[in-house]
């Protein structure tokens, strides 16, 4: 299904992405009444139960689209990535590491943010690094990573982060984590 998934035109890809999402918010009930409960807690009564219904639909639409999007990846290359995004401020990543000095990148944890590792690899080729956090389904951490480390990212493992991350600055690479975990 992958294969498929690959050569289809990224239009019908990310519709079947949504089509996905749509399947997946109804079947997953614990996790959609999880996330509405979430939702109440960050907006209370600012929001009505059908405006946190409509954002919950939402978000495990776009987790459709993320997850059709990475089966996507083995698609990507060095040249062609950049038909899939744009990188604001660049610049100061690239001035920062040719003066010789390591770099810390805040990656945001939101969108796709998979895309975004395969981005910061292919923006400084051999120059980045990322602490990742091992998922626990062992082979689809092999794949996630293998995905990962596509564009020349290497990955720092959690328990090995703090040694790693100052012998990365060192060295003159730049080390991500996403702003939001115990990284």
């Amino acid at each position: 299904m992958a294969i498929i998934i690959r050569w289809l035109p990224k239009g019908y890809a990310l519709m079947l992405g949504s089509g996905l999402g749509c399947f997946l918010y109804l079947a997953l009930k614990k996790r959609r009444r999880i996330a509405l409960e979430n939702l109440q807690i960050a907006f209370g009564n600012e929001m009505s139960a059908d405006e946190r219904a409509q954002i919950c639909r939402e978000s495990f639409k776009q987790m459709g689209k993320t997850a059709i999007e990475f089966l996507r990846f083995p698609k990507l290359t060095f040249e062609n990535i950049w038909q899939e995004v744009t990188v604001e401020g660049k610049e100061h990543l690239i001035g920062a590491l040719n003066q010789g000095k390591g770099a810390i990148v805040f990656l945001p944890h939101f969108g796709n943010w998979e895309l975004l590792a395969l981005v910061y690899g292919a923006l400084i080729p051999d120059r980045a690094k990322a602490i990742a956090f091992p998922l626990k389904n062992r082979h689809l951490n092999a794949l996630v990573s293998q995905y990962r480390e596509r564009l020349s990212l290497k990955l720092i493992i959690r328990r090995q982060a703090v040694r790693e991350t100052l012998r990365a600055l060192k060295g003159g690479y730049a080390v991500g984590f996403f702003a939001d975990q115990n990284a």
